[in-house]
């Protein structure tokens, strides 16, 4: 995931849904040495309707968000450099093991092979060819759903890390066109039932209204 990272431009974002909470990340900046995230998290909850569109959100200070952070990630190791948090006005101590896009792109990817990709449709009977087409998650760019995408799949296990997560098999979904850097949907497939966090809009130029970062994250 690193290499897809350096080719992101700053600003690229994406809003991602899963359980009870929305999460814009945005690259602010790519470094050497460290990558810097930008995080703006929002229980469903607390939106009494869906943005018509999450740039604007974003400009208008993201109301109803409970968190808003700066977070500087090591190259290589996904060490954890500095959390500034700007909704809280001071530095939070974050370890690796607490962020998941920390832990994330240190994971080692492998290739999915199509035969193994989940497919639409039930399998055919026992000795009968699988023509059913791959399934594909959407790709939503500016608010704006984008037909025929192609997806780049790979899979791989969660550290054992003593989380919730540890341990598991995860499946990420990227854009193989665009070469976006960001996953449209990850999948960790947990000893209960698999659980999804998708995607639900991409973009560039993250609208932040955070010009200027705290001297110790670049």
């Amino acid at each position: 995931m690193q290499e897809r990272l350096d080719r992101s431009t700053p600003g690229d974002y994406c809003v991602v849904e899963g359980g009870n909470m929305i999460t814009v990340l945005a690259i602010r900046a790519s470094e050497k040495n460290s990558i810097l995230f930008e995080e703006v998290s929002v229980p469903s909850k607390n939106l009494k309707q869906r943005p018509g569109s999450w740039r604007q959100w974003i400009a208008e200070r993201a109301p109803g968000h409970t968190s808003w952070s700066l977070i500087e990630i090591e190259r290589g190791t996904g060490n954890v450099l500095g959390c500034y948090s700007f909704s809280r006005g001071g530095w939070l101590e974050l370890s690796s093991q607490e962020s998941f896009i920390a832990t994330l792109i240190q994971i080692p990817l492998s290739p999915l092979p199509k035969e193994q990709r989940r497919k639409i449709g039930s399998p055919p009977p026992p000795g009968e060819l699988d023509v059913r087409q791959l399934w594909a998650p959407p790709a939503i760019f500016n608010g704006k759903r984008q037909e025929n995408v192609h997806f780049d799949v790979y899979e791989a296990t969660w550290p054992k890390d003593g989380s919730e997560l540890s341990g598991n098999r995860i499946l990420l979904y990227f854009d193989s066109v665009s070469k976006f850097p960001l996953p449209y949907w990850i999948q960790i497939e947990t000893s209960h039932a698999p659980v999804s966090l998708r995607t639900i809009d991409t973009g560039k130029h993250f609208p932040s209204p955070y010009q200027t970062a705290p001297k110790q994250l670049r």
